[in-house]
């Protein structure tokens, strides 16, 4: 493989995450006293087989959505709306994965850090209080108030939010579910805060982050 088919089959192995280059063990002959090693890359259709796959999933409603970067979570790119269906979509992607926690690093990546207590003055859950993601999703996996959201089967958003607070704090109220059970109310309270970066202007930069999530204590396994 030389030229422009090498060139083109690194950048996709590149793209799909180095996974599917593989080493395969040659067998030497007889009287050969050294192992080697053969690098073997696939081919053109199994590379884009593989990188359509991830594309769809990341498309797909049931799976991860893709990571943001840095200038793509500011308040001008994802408003209220934007970071409750990240972290939705997230937390669904997680429940249906049955081992990751990477829904709940994902709420916690759009999450204000507190240090005081897991819960504020109301009774709200605060899951800023959490620096690692499996401590985040321990927690609510044992409590009956939350554990809904480590078994999440659909989620829906009640309208738009609620701004407050010269539309510097917002609500956005959901109705969640476990499968096979009714539905439950769930409040994510956010507020828009300066991140401490600057813009090309000089301008602070802003996100809306997660303060508290509230959920009704609704039956375990009630028929839906």
């Amino acid at each position: 493989m030389v030229g422009g088919s090498f060139s083109r089959f690194f950048l996709l192995a590149v793209a799909l995450g180095g996974a599917c280059a593989y080493v395969v063990p040659h067998r030497p002959a007889l009287s050969s006293r050294r192992a080697s090693a053969t690098m073997v890359l696939p081919s053109d259709d199994e590379l884009f087989a593989a990188l359509r796959a991830r594309m769809e999933q990341g498309d797909s409603k049931n799976g991860m959505p893709p990571p943001k970067g840095p200038d793509e979570v500011g308040a001008d790119a994802m408003g209220p709306s934007d970071v409750v269906e990240h972290c939705m979509r997230s937390l669904l992607a997680q429940a249906n994965d049955g081992c990751s926690t990477d829904g709940c690093r994902a709420m916690l990546s759009f999450a204000i850090k507190v240090s005081d207590k897991v819960e504020d003055f109301v009774g709200q859950l605060q899951p800023g209080f959490f620096s690692d993601p499996q401590a985040f999703t321990d927690y609510i996996a044992a409590q009956p108030r939350y554990n809904t959201l480590t078994r999440i089967d659909e989620y829906k958003t009640m309208g738009s939010p609620d701004f407050s607070d010269m539309s510097r704090k917002a609500v956005q109220k959901l109705l969640v579910r476990k499968a096979g059970s009714n539905w439950e109310d769930l409040m994510i309270n956010m507020q828009v805060v300066e991140t401490g970066a600057e813009s090309e202007g000089g301008a602070k930069m802003k996100r809306w982050l997660i303060t508290s999530i509230y959920k009704q204590n609704g039956p375990p396994d009630a028929a839906a």
